[in-house]
Order: C-alpha cells, then structure tokens, then sequence
C-alpha cells in the first residue's frame, strides 16, 4: 500500500504490478551495484537473503487479489447480487487470463525456491580453496557435516513470507498461525537433531544450539498463545480478562526472550572482540 501511495505521490497510476515492479527495482539494483564493485558471488548471496523473501511475498499478494465473485448493490432495495469477476489489479494483457496468470505468478515463485535452494546448496558445498567469501558467509557457523543449514533457513524465510502474504492475518489469522506453527515444527526437529553449530571447544556445551532451539521453541509457544486469543470459544478465550492474559503472556516472553538474545549477543561480541585473541 505505501508503495501505491508512493507511485500517486509521483504521478504513476497505484496499480498493483507496477507497485511489485517499483519495489523490486531497488533491491535488484543495490545487488547489481555491491556485485559490481565488490564480489559478484558474494552480492547474490547476501542480496537473495535480505530481498528473495520479499520478492516471493509480492507475487504471493496476487493470490489475495483473485475474486471469483464479485457482490454489487442493485437499485433503491438494497439487494446485493454476485457480479462479473474483475481483475484489474493485473496487467491489461493479462486481464483476458486470470487463470493462466495465477498459474503463472504460482510457477514463477516455485522457480524462486529451485534457484535459491540449488544456488545455496552448491555454493555451500564448493571445496574452492582458500575459502571464497560467499562461502564462508554460509558455512562458517556450521558444523562440516550441517554446511547446507543456511539453505533451511532461507527457504523458511521464503515460506513464512509468502505464506504471510498469501494468508494476511487480518483476513485469514486462524489458517495462517496454524500453518506457522507446523512450519517451524521442522527446523525444531532437524536443529534438535543435528546440533549444527560448531562448538567453540571440545567437550563444552554448545550455547548457540540450544538458544537456537530454545527460540524455535519460544516461537511455536507464542504463536500457540496467539491462536488462543482468537479462538471462537464462547465460555472463556474471547472475555477480556482472558484474552488481556494471553496478550501479557506473549509480549513478557517477547520481551524477556528479546532482552536475553541481546545480552547473549553483546556477551559474545565481548569475548571475541577483547578475549579472543588472549
């Protein structure tokens, strides 16, 4: 909505393709400028992690937009009826093809995930030597046998975002905080699993892991908590005193679990950046 609002502001007509165009250009142009005056590799990598979800999510707010039925008043009686299918948020030679459209917006993000999920994997297991720089960015953290874990976590990225655009939460909370919450059950099970992080020394217990599963988890809780809240339940999950619990519930563990990461974070930023080298 911004970037219609932008595109009035501007003197372009608020349609939604060309507000999916205008927001893609900048992404796509920042990785072409970083690709060009530092590495190449590198900018994809970096740049497919911070705008390939968002870019996902654009083609995914399509599927919101298609109305099979359409309901227009008629007359003074106030009687509404279904009225023709309109598309107008598509391009105009588009507009004759909504199915075919909707197809194609669906093959289009299905491709995102293929060269995503291939890029990464096949960098992430480059046996280049010394270690490129978009190489290290995955693989670092990792464990030698858990070197594709960066691949997991942008594919959920790309999940949870498109999802979120697909099932906006005003319209569809239910579906999509049940659909969350079975999501992150996987990479629950596969950190819980694997460990993937390196330990900083043998036989130490390895902090990154368990906070890492303790986060999946924190998070499956909170989105457990917010499904109670607007649960259909006459007796008790819609009073106010009930729903004013849950709502404290999940912004003290929001706020508790966010204060401890930092605290943690800023703890390991002092050891490597005073310690590291005593």
């Amino acid at each position: 909505m911004s970037t219609q609002c932008l595109l009035t502001y501007i003197g372009l007509p608020p349609e939604m393709w060309i507000a999916h165009v205008f927001a893609s250009i900048v992404p796509f142009t920042l990785i072409l400028v970083f690709g060009l005056a530092h590495d190449p590799a590198l900018a994809l990598i970096a740049g497919s992690n911070c705008f390939l979800p968002a870019f996902c999510a654009n083609f995914a707010k399509y599927v919101v937009y298609f109305r099979t039925e359409i309901i227009q008043p008629l007359g003074e009686d106030g009687k509404e009826v279904l009225g023709d299918p309109r598309y107008e948020f598509l391009p105009k030679f588009l507009q004759p093809l909504p199915i075919f459209s909707l197809t194609l917006f669906c093959i289009l993000v299905l491709l995102c995930f293929i060269i995503a999920a291939t890029t990464w994997t096949r960098a992430a297991r480059s046996t280049t030597t010394p270690v490129p720089p978009h190489v290290a960015l995955l693989t670092r953290p990792y464990e030698d046998h858990c070197k594709c874990m960066e691949v997991e976590r942008l594919l959920r990225k790309m999940i949870l975002k498109t999802l979120a655009a697909a099932l906006p939460i005003t319209a569809y909370p239910v579906l999509q905080l049940t659909f969350v919450g079975i999501i992150m059950l996987f990479p629950l099970c596969l950190y819980s699993h694997l460990l993937p992080y390196k330990t900083m020394e043998k036989g130490t217990l390895n902090w990154l892991n368990l906070t890492e599963i303790f986060l999946i988890s924190a998070g499956i809780i909170i989105i457990n908590l917010a499904n109670l809240i607007i649960a259909s339940n006459s007796h008790w999950a819609t009073t106010t005193e009930s729903q004013l619990l849950f709502f404290m519930l999940i912004l003290s563990s929001a706020v508790l679990i966010g204060l401890a990461l930092g605290l943690l974070i800023a703890g390991f930023l002092f050891v490597e950046m005073f310690l590291g080298n005593g």
